[in-house]
């Protein structure tokens, strides 16, 4: 990581200024024969650095400027994955992608293609720290005690730091919780101190990958044992034939009109309930039934309020 981040530093140097390899080792304060190194990488991956003849380094834009923008579909599709994920991540993210990218691209691509995101929380100097120290622990399988505010009180928690996740424009600590031996997650812009332990704990569960890539949201249980059946209209059908729009999502039953049933496994109803109500009215809940009733209650709440706030 402190190498990638270098890189991309090095980068940027060379952009604003023609520097040596001596100069780029005392800015960085590692060795001459590292920074060596780093640029043969660069200049291996493509990036047009040229050196003068007195020994300084700069970025070659003309090479850039006059080349010709070519990608077969794999490296098409490689710049584009790159770009979406990056982008999902917050600003700091989103800006050194675009950096990066456009020593590739020169921009060009960002021109004929737009990529739309949610955006996702402000990363500001405290959540960087605090993201930086659940990195750290992270990576050395430090125990942190994280202060964290719920519901307008700070408390407690000693946990075992597994993954830093994105979810829906959120970052999110996952960990188990010491005390209740339950993993869980916290929001990190919620955590308002990390303290690094002096005590280690051993390996990350090894289905944690596979409990959120099959997580739709931050509402994730490794038992997924309710079954949820839809039937979607004529009109969205399509949608959910295109594409999976949730990570258990089946299709069990075509109809000759159009509409078709699909399933959906979860382990609870706060997992699904927010994407059900987002394709309201085009879908009817089949089962279970105390799920369909659970909607009509918000929704009759929901009519409630709003006629009252129209008083």
């Amino acid at each position: 990581m402190r190498r990638i981040a270098r890189i991309v530093k090095i980068l940027s140097k060379l952009q604003q200024e023609r520097m040596s390899s001596e100069e780029l080792a005392k800015c960085f304060g590692v060795s001459k024969r590292t920074i060596q190194r780093d640029i043969k990488i660069l200049c291996q991956a493509g990036v047009p650095l040229k050196r003068d003849k007195d020994g300084k380094y700069t970025f070659n834009k003309n090479m850039i400027k006059d080349s010709d923008l070519s990608f077969d579909e794999s490296e098409l599709s490689f710049i584009l994955g790159l770009k979406d994920l990056l982008s999902k991540m917050g600003k700091p993210f989103s800006a050194a992608a675009r950096n990066v990218l456009n020593l590739v691209n020169n921009d060009n691509l960002e021109s004929i293609i737009f990529i739309g995101m949610n955006q996702s929380i402000q990363i500001n100097d405290k959540i960087n720290k605090i993201f930086n120290k659940i990195i750290h622990a992270i990576y050395f399988k430090n125990l942190i005690n994280i202060t964290y505010t719920k519901t307008n009180a700070d408390q407690t928690y000693i946990v075992e730091p597994y993954k830093l996740a994105w979810f829906e424009g959120f970052w999110y600590l996952i960990a188990k919780d010491l005390s209740s031996k339950i993993i869980k997650k916290y929001a990190v812009d919620k955590i308002k101190n990390v303290k690094l332990l002096k005590k280690y704990f051993t390996k990350i569960p090894e289905d944690l990958d596979e409990l959120l890539k099959n997580s739709a949201n931050i509402w994730f249980s490794s038992k997924k044992d309710i079954t949820v059946r839809i039937l979607v209209d004529e009109e969205c059908a399509p949608y959910f034939e295109r594409k999976i729009l949730f990570p258990t999502q089946k299709i069990e039953q075509v109809d000759e009109d159009g509409q078709i049933v699909v399933s959906f496994q979860v382990g609870c109803y706060e997992e699904i309930i927010h994407f059900l109500k987002s394709w309201l009215p085009y879908i009817k809940i089949l089962e279970p039934e105390d799920l369909k009733e659970e909607i009509v209650e918000q929704m009759k709440e929901w009519i409630e309020w709003q006629e009252e706030q129209e008083k």
